[in-house]
C-alpha cells in the first residue's frame, strides 16, 4: 500500500483549526490583588513618676510670755516654797509688790517674798521665773533681812544679801555678800555665782 501524504491544505486546515481552539479556550481571570491595610497603633507616653512633694512639718511654737501677771504667777507657785522651820504658821508673801522684779518675757525674772508679819530681818527668798514659768527658789535656804536685787540684763540678776557680824545687833548688820544668778538656755537652768550669807 502506497504511503499517505498530507497536503498543504490540509496542514493548513488543522493548524487553523488548533488556533481557533486555543484562541476559544478561556484563560483564567488574574486574581485581584487584597488591599494591603494599615494599622497605625499610636502608644500614649508613660508619664514620668510624680515626685512626691516633701512638706515640712510645722513646729509648734513654744509662747515667749507665760501671759501671767505678777499676782497670778506668784499665787500659782507661791505654796510650793517649804514653810520656815520653828515658823510654820507664818505664810509666805510677796515682800513688795513692784511689778519691775517679774517679767512675763524676761530670761530670768524674780519677786522677793517674805513671812507674813515679819520684821526687818525676817528670813526671805526669791523667786525665779523664766519667761513667767516658775523655777524655784534662788537658795535652797532662806535668809535674814531684805536682799537688794538688781537687774544686769534679761538674763541675769545680782543679789546683794546682808548679814550681822559677830557683835552686831539686826539694826547694825553690816555684813554683805553677792550673787549673781544667770539663765543657762543650754541647760535650761539658772547658774549661781558667787556666795551667800553665813549660817553660823
Amino acid at each position: 500500500m502506497a504511503p499517505r501524504f498530507l497536503t498543504p491544505s490540509v496542514v493548513a486546515c488543522a493548524a487553523l483549526t488548533l488556533v481557533a481552539l486555543t484562541g476559544c479556550s478561556p484563560s483564567a481571570a488574574p486574581e485581584s490583588a487584597a488591599p494591603t491595610v494599615t494599622v497605625t497603633q499610636t502608644v500614649p507616653a508613660s508619664a514620668p513618676p510624680a515626685t512626691p512633694v516633701e512638706t515640712a512639718t510645722p513646729t509648734p511654737e513654744v509662747p515667749a510670755c507665760s501671759g501671767l501677771t505678777q499676782e497670778e504667777a506668784v499665787s500659782a507657785s507661791i505654796g510650793s516654797i517649804a514653810p520656815f522651820p520653828g515658823l510654820e504658821s507664818h505664810e509666805w508673801v510677796a515682800a513688795t509688790q513692784d511689778a519691775a522684779t517679774y517679767d512675763e518675757c524676761a530670761e530670768l525674772s524674780y519677786v522677793v517674798v517674805t513671812l507674813y508679819g515679819g520684821t526687818v530681818s525676817t528670813p526671805c527668798h526669791i523667786m525665779l521665773f523664766n519667761q513667767g514659768r516658775y523655777l524655784g527658789t534662788a537658795t535652797a535656804d532662806a535668809y535674814g533681812f531684805l536682799p537688794s536685787v538688781a537687774r544686769l540684763d534679761d538674763a541675769s540678776i545680782e543679789v546683794t544679801y546682808t548679814y550681822t557680824l559677830p557683835g552686831e545687833a539686826n539694826a547694825e548688820s553690816s555684813g554683805r555678800v553677792q550673787a549673781t544668778f544667770t539663765w543657762d538656755e543650754d541647760t535650761q537652768s539658772v547658774v549661781m555665782d558667787g556666795d551667800v550669807p553665813p549660817t553660823d
